[in-house]
């Protein structure tokens, strides 16, 4: 027999989950989501009871929520575990916007408050093989109206990884984790959770940052540009795409997401009034560590994206 498999989507709601599913899924797996029981009340108990007897049976199952966090995602994973099936997750980065556009273009019940896809997406955290995934794949929309499907992390991928690389494992490839990363995630969490006390515990008291919006040097004037910036974006974070790891340094590739309420001096100097524009921005950050303390931190982005999204008129 085949080893029947879970299939786990992971992402906003309105992100193309359910397309995705239908096109690419539903010939091989039988679809599973709380909203087919609205009116249940207790809908994971539901799920998981639907999960089990499917896989009890040998079928594949594909689990169709938002599953934004391994607090969703842990007990799919333990249940398929239990009847001995593959769970692989299928990761959709995010695109507030996008996701926002779409879900306002839905008709009636189909329509998701956009509250609810907002505490979303403080929530969503992109899986990884670490949580127990037997492999994890990135979908995007191609230019064709269809999706793009690439592995992403895959437990038995056998690649070679060159001399020095240390694959951190919430990006494409697994590996060990060492001190840069470490310091690198504490400061990324730190931002998140908008504790600048401990965001500058990680770094050195002589660091650098330097942004498109100008440089800081030195703890204080980072303190005085990221209280600035959450300001003008109290509800920001960032969500983690790929990482990358060599040595003492640490790259990467990130979503930016918040909504913009108040003052921001962005690059070059220009202010821009509060738009409440939501803000869903790609990222690269390039970070270096000595000593257990970040030492330079450089940040990369779209100025002319940025501008768009905040329906600034390009210059």
């Amino acid at each position: 027999m085949t080893t029947p498999e879970v299939a786990v989507l992971v992402g906003l709601q309105a992100a193309g989950k359910t397309t995705f599913y239908r096109r690419r899924l539903a010939a091989t797996h039988a679809h599973v989501s709380k909203d087919n029981w609205p009116n249940a009340r207790h809908r994971q108990r539901r799920q998981l009871r639907v999960i089990a007897e499917a896989l009890g049976e040998g079928r594949n199952v594909a689990v169709d929520n938002t599953n934004p966090s391994p607090e969703e995602w842990g007990p799919l994973i333990v249940a398929a575990k239990e009847h001995g099936a593959r769970v692989v997750a299928y990761w959709f980065p995010p695109d507030l916007t996008a996701s926002l556009d779409r879900n306002a273009r839905r008709p009636g019940h189909a329509r998701v408050p956009e509250i609810g896809i907002h505490a979303t997406v403080k929530r969503l955290r992109r899986p990884r093989l670490s949580d127990g995934f037997d492999a994890v794949h990135t979908v995007t929309f191609d230019d064709q109206g269809g999706f793009t499907v690439r592995d992403q992390d895959t437990a038995d991928n056998g690649g070679e990884q060159p001399p020095g690389f240390r694959g951190h494992p919430s990006g494409g490839r697994a590996g060990i984790v060492g001190e840069a990363r470490r310091v690198r995630d504490r400061y990324n969490a730190a931002f998140n959770a908008h504790d600048i006390d401990a965001l500058l515990g990680t770094v050195s008291p002589g660091g650098a940052f330097l942004a498109p919006e100008g440089m800081a040097e030195g703890r204080e004037e980072l303190r005085s540009y990221l209280e600035e910036f959450w300001a003008a974006f109290p509800d920001v974070h960032t969500v983690l795409l790929e990482s990358f790891d060599v040595d003492d340094m640490t790259v990467d590739e990130l979503v930016l997401i918040g909504t913009h309420k108040g003052r921001y001096r962005g690059p070059g100097g220009r202010v821009i009034p509060p738009t409440g524009r939501p803000l869903n921005l790609r990222c690269c950050y390039v970070c270096t560590v000595e000593n257990g303390l970040i030492i330079s931190l450089r940040m990369y982005f779209d100025q002319l994206e940025l501008l768009s999204q905040l329906g600034v008129p390009l210059p």
